[in-house]
């Protein structure tokens, strides 16, 4: 394999299902690729903006709307999976596209530490994939 591929190549298949993200001990998320060949992503966030094409040409849309929609596309399209989440009483949090949605906007911080990573090529290569994850 040239210097080239082996500095920029992904995983098709790691990128399709996913890497996990700990983002704390024992709290993980399995995330697909945002972008890359996860075609998915950009065409649900287009779906989801194209009710708001005029605010966003005029650069007007409200900052939250942005965000959730944002978060929503993500969720659906990338976010897989998660181990040892709670709620804010420390339960645990079944995954579901709502909660996710829910605990990404209550959290902020952490749907940007966890999209952050999943738009990361370096984190899909086949041989990286998992050391990667783990920083």
């Amino acid at each position: 394999m040239s210097k080239l591929h082996t500095l920029f190549a992904t995983d098709k298949t790691v990128e399709r299902e996913g890497i996990m993200i700990e983002v704390a001990e024992g709290i993980r998320f399995r995330v697909r690729r945002a972008g890359g060949s996860n075609k998915r992503y950009g065409e649900r966030l287009s779906a989801l903006l194209k009710p708001h094409k005029r605010a966003v040409e005029m650069g007007t849309m409200d900052e939250a709307v942005a965000r959730r929609l944002m978060v929503q596309a993500f969720v659906e399209a990338c976010l897989i999976d998660w181990e040892g989440v709670t709620d804010a009483d420390d339960k645990p949090l079944e995954f579901t596209t709502e909660n996710a949605i829910a605990l990404f906007l209550e959290l902020p911080e952490l749907f940007d530490a966890v999209s952050a990573q999943a738009e990361k090529a370096a984190n899909f290569r086949s041989l990286e994939a998992e050391d990667a994850a783990k920083n």
